[in-house]
């Protein structure tokens, strides 16, 4: 699935939320039931969809930014 074709569709399936981040359909699943995770859309009772732009920001919430230690030169 090409990124073109995700910023195209609004609405993701939980297959389509799971390939973009990497996880999945079942590690999903448990983070809804364990409030966790990326906001999501539930549209009646079982159907299940995410925003492109909540896994995008749910991504950049979770970003680890690795700053470089000082080497320390012993005398």
């Amino acid at each position: 699935m090409s990124r073109t074709h995700l910023e195209r569709k609004e609405l993701l399936t939980p297959i389509e939320a799971a390939k973009f981040l990497g996880v999945s359909v079942e590690t999903l699943a448990q983070w809804r039931s364990q409030f966790r995770g990326p906001r999501y859309i539930k549209l009646e009772c079982r159907l299940i969809r995410y925003r492109l732009s909540d896994l995008e920001v749910y991504l950049a919430a979770h970003a680890v930014e690795c700053v470089p230690t000082r080497t320390i030169r012993k005398s």
